[in-house]
């Protein structure tokens, strides 16, 4: 509630009809919002990482405001395909990452994308693309084309001219020896300084990457008007719909909850709006971690949750461009392919596609007790494990059998207590008590007041299964489990491999250096260091911004040689 009562102050500044006489949010005729993607070069070999840096700036109109925090990177092939993803934070105009290239995918000329939430209520056409061109070596499979006859999209248009003066390199040598040590300085004109730069140095064909976009927008591929996406103004959030599952209408005032499984980092609970649409704003976590979602009503309701997609899933056709080199591109390709299947086989994979799920504090902070069922006698059910071990906890009975309650100054024991089972509410009853005390791994208690959203809770009984399996009890009502993917790790982007200097194995790196957020001094100057590779060849220097005062991309470019 609290992000839609922003949007709608937002709206005011954008002066936007927020609400119209239908009682509807309509959109304006475009995003305000600009992405500018750079990558750390345009050619890659299976398996290597794709490290990209985005410069963004939010409508105008609401200054000092709050509007998009996430953006969302994609590498999908000319058909839309997904290949690869990625969400990072937009942290002071920018966001930087890296994506790693999947296995086994055909050599061709694939598309990164970028856009944020809010963008996915207009065409993808108008998303920011940068082709990239990727080389399988163990494979002769080529991206598949088109179908002859089918109609040709869009040709894509460059979004900026180019800056390419106000750009000086100091102390850079035109050659260097393997493994040698290089130093030198980037120097910039005063009215280039207050932009935003990445920094790049790889073997590469040397050919100008900038962003693209699709031009302007036919008027049938333009949207309905009607804003499905908020901004995500604080971080990730996650958006869904309850309709009946019957009629299909919208219901509304269905208390939905939203928790992580097994790992206690979150727990929310929202009604939904009119429209049966809900939102949660989501913690600042990684990898891909299991959540779950419930209506906290009545089971016996016929009610179907909708959640929407993490990505854009509307379709989009970009122009297919063949995988072509010419003579002098050649040797170079072969020494892009030579190093990746060397580093392969010396260094293996360093996709790191995969993710591992951060740790944090519950939800409910470090307060609760934790008694761990180990560390005492078996005995043989929960609920004469509470009775004996658990003194904030006492087991009552009513008509309708036993339930916990939770004892404290300051419970509100009018209220009933929040139980979960590894971090997934549950019934308070019998079968619950039941349970063998030996599938359980600990239980943590907060015995004081706690309100979840509007509801207030006398306090938390929180329990861990052993084989975080819920310890096999049965669940009632529409649940959903599913994984969701979080935002990617802060940790430093690339590793500059250092150790390779003292290591016997082949230092044959396609990126020697690559830095997402050049600081520049006062001075508008920015001291560069790497060690060149063990791979002879020519490696090319490339810096690229964009100008706070026309927009223009800013490029530097230089060739490095490595005997």
């Amino acid at each position: 509630m609290r992000e839609l009562i922003t949007y709608l102050v937002l709206s005011c500044l954008l002066h936007l009809p927020a609400w119209a006489q239908d009682q509807s949010l309509h959109l304006p005729e475009t995003s305000g919002e600009s992405v500018v993607l750079y990558c750390d070069r345009e050619i890659y070999g299976l398996n290597e990482q794709i490290h990209y840096f985005a410069s963004y700036s939010a409508p105008v109109e609401p200054e000092g405001a709050s509007w998009s925090s996430v953006l969302y990177v994609e590498l999908i092939s000319w058909d839309g395909t997904k290949q690869a993803s990625s969400k990072v934070l937009i942290e002071h105009g920018g966001a930087h990452g890296k994506i790693g290239i999947p296995e086994n995918i055909p050599s061709g000329v694939y598309y990164l994308r970028a856009y944020t939430l809010w963008m996915r209520n207009y065409s993808p056409v108008s998303y920011t693309y940068l082709p990239l061109k990727i080389l399988n070596p163990y494979s002769q499979e080529m991206l598949a084309r088109p179908a002859e006859g089918d109609s040709n999209p869009q040709p894509l248009v460059r979004t900026a001219a180019e800056i390419t003066e106000g750009i000086v390199l100091s102390d850079l040598k035109d050659q260097y020896e393997c493994r040698e040590q290089v130093e030198f300085e980037i120097r910039l004109s005063e009215d280039l300084r207050p932009g935003s730069y990445s920094l790049g140095i790889a073997k590469t064909l040397g050919q100008s990457s900038a962003e693209y976009s699709m031009g302007p927008l036919p008027e049938a591929e333009k949207e309905s008007g009607k804003i499905e996406f908020l901004p995500e103004i604080n971080g990730l959030t996650l958006s869904g719909s309850v309709v009946d599952a019957i009629s299909n209408e919208p219901v509304s005032d269905a208390r939905m909850q939203v928790s992580s499984y097994a790992n206690p980092f979150f727990f929310a609970e929202v009604p939904t709006e009119k429209d049966g649409s809900f939102l949660y704003a989501l913690p600042y976590f990684t990898g891909n971690p299991e959540l779950h979602i419930i209506e906290a009503s009545d089971s016996s309701l016929n009610h179907k949750i909708q959640l929407a997609s993490e990505f854009c899933n509307k379709p989009v056709r970009l122009p297919y461009v063949p995988l072509l080199f010419d003579s002098t591109e050649q040797s170079i390709l072969r020494e892009i392919l030579v190093n990746t299947q060397l580093k392969d086989r010396y260094r293996g994979s360093d996709t790191n596609i995969g993710l591992s799920d951060s740790l944090s504090t519950a939800f409910y902070g470090n307060g609760a007790s934790v008694t761990y069922v180990r560390d005492y006698i078996e005995l043989s059910s929960l609920r004469e494990f509470m009775y004996e071990i658990i003194p904030q906890v006492s087991i009552q009975d009513n008509s309708m059998g036993s339930y916990i309650s939770i004892q404290g100054p300051s419970c509100m024991d009018i209220y009933p207590p929040l139980v979960l089972m590894d971090n997934v509410p549950v019934p308070n009853n019998e079968e619950l008590l039941s349970l063998p005390s030996n599938r359980i791994e600990r239980i943590e208690v907060l015995n004081q007041a706690y309100m979840v959203g509007n509801t207030r809770y006398s306090g938390i009984l929180s329990i861990f299964s052993t084989k975080k399996d819920m310890s096999d009890l049965a669940q009632e009502g529409e649940r959903h489990f599913f994984n969701l993917r979080m935002l990617d790790d802060k940790s430093p982007v690339y590793e500059y491999e250092a150790a390779l200097m003292e290591s016997s194995s082949p230092d044959i790196r396609n990126l020697l250096y690559w830095e997402p957020s050049v600081s520049f001094s006062e001075e508008g100057t920015f001291r560069v260091s790497f060690s060149t590779p063990d791979s002879p060849g020519w490696y090319v220097l490339t810096l690229r911004g964009t100008d706070p005062v026309s927009s223009s991309s800013v490029l530097g470019k230089a060739l490095i040689s490595v005997k």
